[in-house]
């Protein structure tokens, strides 16, 4: 996974984080705000392609 893609990633899961919180659903937003900081703060090997 790339960088750009990754932070593609962990802001879609934040912001469904935050409109599963605000329309109520605390179960799906706690669980998307989980995936977020888990994949933000897991420090995976890139292999540059030059």
């Amino acid at each position: 996974m790339n960088v750009l893609y990754r932070d593609i990633v962990i802001s879609l899961m934040f912001l469904f984080g935050i409109t599963g919180f605000i329309s109520g659903q605390y179960i799906l937003s706690s669980i998307a705000f989980g995936m977020a900081a888990i994949l933000s703060n897991s420090h995976l090997k890139f292999d540059k392609k030059d």
